[in-house]
């Protein structure tokens, strides 16, 4: 059997082609024969049973609000999110393979041809060439660990500017991205508004316009089995770590679609990652109980946390007080010098593990979820409890400061995003339009929209209330 996209011969019952990375079916397979990455849009606001109740039937899909995507200043918080041996890149020009190391880099041609109403590149017209490895960019990341040759590297197809549209009322769907197969286990925004980044179960980082849903890079490990628990944007919004089921951490250039860096310090899957406030450090929390900082420059360590005595599931690292933040399965919120390993502050009263958490614009506050379907307000210099959320029905996968630091936006497995005052805990806002476990929620760094994942295979964006 041959791949009908590129023509290499095919291993028995493959289902991603080793060269041009595209899915295929081979006798006796289930996928589907006509699977693609697509965009539903529409010009229409929902009803209000989207924005509250019961998700409908059929959705409509409203503008977001004015001006949103336009360049602004960096909020005063960073946030982690909950990740491939081979890598397929989708650009705007020319095309890419490097074979090695069990990376592949496959560099789609045609992707700058396809329009927002299209929503993904047709398979029937995408070319593949090789071209060798992009060259390193100038930056501290260096791309020699990636492949010992290099050839220059194509122009990636450059992200629009958003246009001015009305304003959609709260929880009004903006856009519903389906490009992954399978759960779609986290998600975020990037520093400047253009660009939002989602991993999941089929082994993918896909990076999309959040306004139109447009593709337009994809790491793909063409493994289905090679899960992407976690992604993290650097502040300066060049980068984005990622990892997962192989215990590796990745870096990524946007602009060149370069894989920089692989680092290797973890035993166990990775399942939470953040940056400095530099750009310069990476820290990782891993099934193996620990979280490393490490240098984004080399790849070297610079410190391990062993405080934790079970997995850890959340990172956040402050802008304001420069300190971490990690949670556990153990319980506990734990608050740290990042560069002495020293702890500062436990935070304590979950019933059972911390799932995610998230420091507070102003860095005096984090805000965690965990097993027990609460959210849990801590004081970050004494560790005593300031407010609990009990709003959830299940377990809290995901819980995200609002820039403005008024509002609170929490996910989990009963399948809802919860927005809520942080002063008070009064409910603004129950969204609906997910169909089964929310992973992550993301506000835009306008504080306008949310960007959120589920195992129902989907991203969505979408209007969040106003403070």
């Amino acid at each position: 059997m041959f791949c009908p996209f590129c023509g290499v011969p095919l291993p028995p019952e493959a289902r991603f082609c080793p060269l041009c990375g595209h899915m295929v079916i081979l006798p006796g397979s289930d996928w589907p024969q006509e699977e693609e990455n697509r965009t539903e849009l529409a010009g229409t606001q929902l009803t209000p049973e989207h924005s509250g109740l019961v998700p409908p039937a059929m959705e409509s899909i409203a503008p977001p609000p004015p001006g949103f995507g336009a360049p602004v200043e960096p909020a005063p918080e960073t946030r982690s999110e909950q990740v491939l041996p081979r890598r397929a890149l989708l650009m705007g020009a020319g095309g890419l393979i490097l074979l090695g190391g069990g990376l592949t880099l496959a560099l789609l041609h045609t992707l700058s041809k396809v329009s927002p109403s299209q929503g993904a590149l047709p398979r029937s017209t995408a070319r593949v060439g090789i071209a060798g490895h992009p060259t390193s960019p100038s930056s501290p990341l260096p791309a020699s660990t990636a492949s010992p040759s290099a050839s220059p590297s194509p122009t990636p197809s450059q992200t629009a500017t958003s246009p001015t549209v009305q304003v959609s009322a709260a929880g009004s769907l903006v856009v519903r991205y389906t490009g992954h197969h399978g759960y779609v286990y986290c998600a975020a925004w990037s520093p400047d508004n253009q660009l939002a980044a989602t991993g999941g179960q089929d082994g993918t980082v896909q990076i999309w316009e959040p306004l139109t849903g447009r593709p337009v890079l994809i790491w793909n490990s063409g493994n289905p089995q090679q899960e992407i628990y976690a992604l993290a944007w650097s502040p300066d919004g060049h980068y984005l770590a990622f990892g997962g089921q192989d215990h590796q951490v990745y870096i990524g250039e946007i602009k060149s679609g370069a894989l920089l860096l692989s680092y290797s310090g973890h035993s166990q899957p990775i399942y939470a990652l953040a940056w400095s406030p530099d750009s310069q450090q990476v820290a990782s929390g891993s099934g193996d109980r620990t979280v490393q900082v490490w240098n984004t420059s080399d790849g070297s360590t610079v410190l391990t946390y062993v405080a934790h005595q079970d997995t850890i599931r959340g990172l956040s690292w402050s802008r304001v007080t420069r300190l971490l933040a990690s949670c556990s399965e153990d319980s506990t919120v734990r608050i740290w010098q990042p560069s002495t390993g020293t702890t500062l502050t436990t935070c304590l009263g979950h019933q059972g593990g911390v799932l995610n958490l998230d420091w507070a614009p102003d860095g005096q506050r984090v805000a965690s979820g965990g097993r027990d379907a609460t959210v849990r307000i801590w004081q970050a210099a004494t560790g005593n409890q300031e407010l609990i959320y009990r709003g959830h029905q299940n377990r809290v996968w995901s819980v995200a400061w609002s820039p403005d630091g008024r509002r609170l936006a929490s996910a989990g497995k009963d399948g809802t995003v919860q927005i809520w005052e942080a002063s008070s805990g009064r409910q603004l806002l129950i969204y609906r339009g997910h169909s089964d476990t929310v992973w992550s929620a993301w506000w835009s760094r306008d504080g306008r929209l949310i960007l959120s994942c589920s195992n129902d295979g989907t991203a969505q964006v979408w209007s969040a209330p106003p403070a």
